[in-house]
C-alpha cells in the first residue's frame, strides 16, 4: 500500500534528504516498524526548483538592443526541479542597472573607488600590487600610481606621482538600480505561463516596449520570478549577471554632402541645383523601415537656407524646433537670441519624443526651405542611405561669393525621431553654392591682336572662358559689341552687332568662341567692348559686362592698325586704288615672263639648237 505525504517544501534547502519512518498498527497496537535513517529505500531528496536566465535582443539575438522606438528583449529561462504536468508562471521585470560612485581624473573614469580613513581615495587595485591612489593637497591633488615592486616591465618606475590642479578631478555620485520605465513612464514587465513535460527545460519571456528615451550605454538586466499558484518558488535577480544583461545602443548617423553631378563640395548656382547627402548609419534594427528627412541650412546664420525671399527663416526654425518636441521655454530663449544676435543664433537639436509628421509639415509649410526625404529598409545594423535634394539656387547666380551651407538630417522610425546629425560646423555635412563665371578676350580674327582696320568685312573673335558650368547641360552664350564712348550697343545699319552660340560643355571649365562679323568702315577711332551673357534654360547664369576691361576691348584704327601688317589685317579695304594695284601687279608678272623667255632663247642659239 502507498502512504502519501503532502506538505510545503519551499522552506527546505535544496538537496535536503527526507527519510520516511513507518509503523504498522492494528487496533492501536504497533505490530511492525521501519525506521532506519540510513535506508536508501526510505530516502528522498529535495530537488528545489531553480532558474537561470539569458537575455538577448529580440531582433537578432545579440546582447545589444537599439533604442529606436519599439524594442524587444527576450529572456530565455532555463528551469530545473519542476513537476511535469503542473502549471507554472514566470514573471519578469527589466531593471536599469545603476552606476557606482566614480572619480573622473582628467577624463579617465574610475568607477567604484574606495574612500580611505586618511582622506585619500583608492581608485584602482588589481590585488597584485598595482594601485592608483588619489590624495588631496593644499593646491589640488596628487595622483600616485604604483605598478609593483619591479616597475611595470616597460622601464617605468614602480611608483610615479603626478600633481593635479583642483579642476582636474571631479566626482560623480552613485546611481541606484531602478526598474526600467518605457516612454510612457510605465515599468517594463512581462510574463509567460507554461506546463513542463519534464523537470528540466526552458521557457521564454518576451518584453516589448518603447525604448526611445533610454540613454545610449545603459545596461538592462532581466529579473525573473518562477511562481506556482501565485507563490514564488524560484527567483533569478542578479544585477551583475552578464547573462541577464543587454546593453542599449542608440541609432547614430553621420552624413557626407556632395554635388550630385561630380561629387565635389561645390554646387553650381542654378534653378535646378542638385545635392546628394549620403548618411552612414549604425545601430539600426535589421529589417526596419526608416526615413531620412533633410533640411539645408545657411552656415552664416544657423537658419534654414531660404531659396526664395529673405524673411521668415526665424519663424520657420521655431516651428521646426516645436515639431521636434522642444519645450516652449527653449524656443522662446532661441527667439530672443535671434532678435539680439541678428540671426546669428545656432540652436542645437535634441532627439526627443517627436511626432515625425509634425516635423515634415513644419518643413513643408515653408516653401522657401530646401528639404528632401528618403526612405530605406536597413538590411543590416550598419550601412548607408542617400537623400537627393533638388532645389532652386538661382538667387546665388549673381552672388559676389559662394554661399556656405550645411545639411541637417533627421532619422525617423515608426513615426519617431531616433537620430539626428545637425552640426553647423561639420565639414562632411558642408557644401558651397557657387555661381558660374565667365571672362572674355576679344581680338582681330586674322592676327589675333586687339586692333582692327575700318573695313566692310571686319571680324572680331571673342573667346569666352567659363568656369563652374554643369557638364552635359545645354548653354547659350550671347554677345553684344558695345560702343565704349556711349556705353550703348554698337549700331551698324540700324542693327546691334551681336552673336550667339549654343553649346554643351564636357567639363565645368572651358572656352567657347563667338564671331562678330560687321562693317567697320565708318568706325575709325572707335573702341568696341564685347559684352557676354551665358544662359541655361533661358535663364542668365553668368555674364561679363565691363566697359573698362581691356581684354574685352578692340580698337578700330586705320593708321595704327596698318603698321607693319597692312596686307594681313582683317577686312583690308583697297578702295578706289584696287584697279591700279591689280594692273601694276599684272604688268610686273608679264615683264618677268617676257624676260625669262628671251633668256631661254639666247641659250638655245648658243648651242645651235635653235630653229625658227
Amino acid at each position: 500500500m502507498d502512504v502519501t505525504f503532502t506538505f510545503d517544501s519551499l522552506k527546505l534547502d535544496d538537496k535536503t534528504e527526507l527519510v520516511a519512518f513507518e509503523q504498522l498498527y492494528r487496533n492501536g497496537v504497533e505490530l511492525a516498524a521501519h525506521a532506519d535513517i540510513e535506508d536508501a529505500g526510505q530516502t528522498v531528496e529535495i530537488d528545489k526548483p531553480q532558474i537561470g536566465t539569458t537575455a538577448a535582443d529580440g531582433a537578432d539575438g545579440d546582447k545589444n538592443v537599439v533604442s529606436d522606438g519599439q524594442v524587444t528583449v527576450t529572456d530565455d529561462v532555463e528551469y530545473a526541479g519542476l513537476v511535469p504536468g503542473r502549471e507554472y508562471t514566470v514573471r519578469g521585470t527589466l531593471m536599469l542597472k545603476g552606476k557606482k560612485a566614480s572619480a573622473i581624473v582628467r577624463g579617465t573614469v574610475y568607477e567604484g573607488y574606495e574612500a580611505l580613513e586618511d582622506g585619500s581615495y583608492l581608485l584602482a587595485d588589481d590585488g597584485a600590487g598595482k594601485t592608483t591612489l588619489l590624495k588631496r593637497t593644499a593646491g589640488g591633488w596628487t595622483l600616485t600610481m604604483r605598478s609593483g615592486a619591479d616597475g611595470d616591465g616597460a622601464g617605468r618606475p614602480a611608483e610615479a606621482a603626478y600633481e593635479l590642479a583642483e579642476g582636474d578631478v571631479s566626482f560623480a555620485d552613485a546611481v541606484p538600480d531602478v526598474p526600467l520605465v518605457d516612454a510612457e513612464g510605465e515599468e517594463v514587465r512581462a510574463e509567460t505561463t507554461f506546463t513542463p513535460d519534464h523537470a528540466h527545460g526552458s521557457a521564454q519571456v518576451r518584453f516589448a516596449f518603447d525604448g526611445s528615451e533610454i540613454p545610449a550605454g545603459s545596461k538592462i538586466v532581466a529579473f525573473e520570478s518562477l511562481q506556482r499558484n501565485g507563490v514564488e518558488i524560484a527567483v533569478h535577480a542578479d544585477i551583475d549577471d552578464a547573462g541577464q544583461t543587454v546593453e542599449v545602443l542608440n541609432p547614430e548617423i553621420r552624413t557626407q554632402a556632395a554635388d550630385s553631378l561630380d561629387g565635389d563640395k561645390t554646387v553650381v548656382a542654378d534653378a535646378q541645383a542638385e545635392l546628394t547627402d549620403t548618411a552612414s548609419y549604425e545601430n539600426l534594427a535589421e529589417g526596419g523601415k526608416y526615413s531620412l528627412v533633410g533640411v539645408l541650412m545657411d552656415k552664416s546664420t544657423g537658419l534654414p537656407l531660404l531659396t526664395a525671399g529673405e524673411s521668415g527663416a526665424d519663424a520657420a526654425y521655431s516651428a521646426i524646433l516645436a515639431a521636434l518636441g522642444t519645450d516652449a521655454q527653449t524656443i522662446e530663449a532661441y527667439e530672443q537670441a535671434l532678435a539680439q544676435a541678428d540671426g546669428a543664433a545656432k540652436p542645437s537639436f535634441k532627439a526627443t519624443s517627436v511626432d515625425a509628421e509634425a516635423l515634415k509639415q513644419a518643413l513643408a509649410s515653408n516653401a522657401g526651405i530646401a528639404t528632401a526625404e528618403g526612405e530605406f529598409t536597413a538590411e543590416r545594423a550598419e550601412g548607408r542611405a542617400q537623400v537627393e535634394f533638388a532645389f532652386d539656387a538661382s538667387k546665388w547666380i549673381k552672388a559676389e561669393k559662394a554661399a556656405d551651407c550645411v545639411v541637417y538630417e533627421f532619422l525617423v522610425h515608426d513615426g519617431k525621431l531616433v537620430a539626428v546629425h545637425a552640426d553647423i560646423d561639420d565639414e562632411g555635412q558642408s557644401f558651397q553654392v557657387e555661381p558660374s563665371e565667365v571672362r572674355t578676350t576679344a581680338y582681330d580674327k586674322t592676327d589675333k591682336d586687339q586692333v582692327v582696320l575700318p573695313s566692310k568685312d571686319c571680324t572680331v573673335i571673342d573667346s569666352v572662358q567659363y568656369t563652374n558650368l554643369i557638364p552635359g547641360k545645354e548653354y547659350t552664350v550671347r554677345g553684344t559689341l558695345m560702343d565704349k564712348s556711349t556705353g550703348k550697343p554698337l549700331m551698324v545699319a540700324d542693327k546691334e552687332v551681336a552673336a550667339e552660340k549654343t553649346f554643351t560643355p564636357n567639363t565645368a571649365d572651358g572656352t567657347v568662341e563667338l564671331e562678330f562679323a560687321f562693317d567697320s568702315s565708318a568706325l575709325d577711332g572707335k573702341q568696341l567692348v564685347a559684352f557676354e551673357k551665358v544662359l541655361k534654360d533661358h535663364v542668365e547664369v553668368a555674364c561679363h559686362e565691363d566697359l573698362s576691361d581691356a581684354n574685352q576691348t578692340v580698337t578700330v584704327d586705320k593708321l595704327n592698325g596698318a603698321k607693319g601688317k597692312t596686307y594681313s589685317k582683317t577686312g583690308l579695304d583697297l578702295g578706289p586704288w584696287a584697279w591700279a594695284i591689280a594692273a601694276a601687279a599684272a604688268a610686273g608678272i608679264a615683264l618677268i615672263a617676257f624676260g625669262a623667255r628671251r633668256a631661254l632663247k639666247g641659250r638655245k642659239q648658243a648651242s645651235g639648237l635653235f630653229e625658227e
